[in-house]
């Protein structure tokens, strides 16, 4: 099991330090508490990102994209 740091956190999730703190205290990312270090595990980090999904849109079919190329018409 992979753990990380504040700082190899961020990297991993390409944030700065700030916005893992800021993440961690709204309760949004979960971290593991040893003695007074903060760490995040590798699940830690999928869990995160899993939350953070955004449902991809239906792209159109290929006549609705001609149609909308061409301004509605077909």
């Amino acid at each position: 099991m992979n753990v990380y740091n504040r700082k190899r956190a961020a990297a991993a999730l390409g944030v700065s330090e700030e916005t893992i703190d800021r993440y961690r205290k709204s309760g949004k990312l979960p971290f593991r508490k040893i003695g007074k270090s903060v760490r995040f595990t590798e699940g830690d980090l999928i869990e995160f990102l899993d939350g953070c999904a955004v449902a991809a849109t239906r792209l159109p079919s290929g006549r609705e994209a001609v149609a909308q190329e061409c301004g509605g018409r077909e």
